[in-house]
């Protein structure tokens, strides 16, 4: 029996439709006809390239010329505060990991 492959226009769909039901990852996906760990790993993969649920992925930033801190606002509502002397090469870095939360 060939199985379908679906593509990720359908995924979504799919890991889009979980949020309005009620059942666990194990029932959902039975139902769906798709395995546990694909819809996990799509959901993941959606989560990490969406960084807000608006969809916007702008990130507000306060230009350290204008204050003595700088401000970071992430669109899922994580705010980041630095003062100027903060070493700023690992600012991308704590960022991403806000992202990801």
């Amino acid at each position: 029996m060939k199985t379908h492959r679906r593509t990720a226009e359908e995924w979504r769909s799919i890991v889009d439709r979980q949020k309005k039901q009620s059942q666990t990852d194990s029932e959902y996906a039975q139902a769906q006809g798709v395995g546990v760990a694909s819809l996990r790993s799509w959901r993941t993969k959606f989560k990490n390239q969406e960084p807000s649920a608006t969809g916007t992925g702008m990130i507000e930033v306060t230009p350290p010329a204008l204050a003595s801190v700088l401000r970071v606002i992430l669109p899922n509502g994580f705010r980041l505060e630095v003062t100027l002397g903060w070493p700023m090469d690992h600012l991308g870095r704590v960022v991403d990991l806000l992202r990801s939360l």
